[in-house]
């Protein structure tokens, strides 16, 4: 594995010793497509051998007013996609203090949005997971969520993340488009049976 850009890419290969070059074998793998993420650096949990989970870990300046360091993700390959994946650490689970909704089925009209009851209080810090069920039906449709958004409706929302959902080809898989505010959209593919799970994470300086 070898960085690219300023951290947000990386290539995977294999590494010739006698040679001292090292074989790229893959796709550009991307694991942060906004334009802020920037000098990222990664490295294993510990610089001790003995007690080294094994997990690759990797953490980013985001070009904020003012900068600030992202969120730290656990950096793994998905073979099924063929790529590699990030994802917050799982010990920021450990900050949680208070849960205003848990496993609870919403339904949404079309066009329509429902808030979620977060406290105003409790606004400038949370770790919000919602998860939309992509195989209802074949059809094509879309969704998806703001935060620090007005009470009604997401027109001034800090943060926005919107979905396109294509419909579903012969294996039942889909491809999905993701739009992060104004940032050039991305395209993943949604496996038959697999939900799309949203996770927003809110701190105060940054939204990820």
């Amino acid at each position: 594995l070898i960085n690219s850009d300023t951290g947000n890419t990386f290539f995977l290969g294999s590494y010739d010793h006698d040679r001292e070059l090292f074989n790229v074998t893959s796709e550009p793998q991307i694991i942060e497509h906004g334009h802020r993420y920037h000098w990222a650096a990664s490295g294993t949990d510990g610089p001790d051998p003995e007690t080294d989970s094994g997990r690759l870990v990797t953490v980013a300046w985001v070009s904020n007013k003012p900068s600030v360091l992202s969120l730290i993700r656990d950096m793994s390959y998905d073979a099924r996609s063929n790529q590699l994946v990030s994802y917050p650490l799982a010990e920021y689970a450990l900050l949680h203090n208070s849960t205003f909704m848990h496993n609870k089925d919403i339904p949404v009209a079309a066009g329509g949005t429902v808030g979620l009851p977060v406290p105003a209080a409790a606004g400038g810090s949370a770790d919000i997971m919602v998860s939309f069920d992509a195989h209802r039906n074949r059809s094509a449709m879309s969704f998806g969520v703001a935060v620090r958004a007005p009470v009604a409706g997401i027109e001034g929302a800090a943060f926005y993340v919107s979905f396109d959902l294509s419909s579903a080809i012969t294996d039942g898989s889909r491809t999905l488009t993701v739009n992060f505010n104004d940032d050039k959209a991305v395209d993943v593919s949604v496996f038959k049976g697999e939900s799309v799970d949203v996770r927003i994470l809110v701190d105060r300086p940054i939204v990820e």
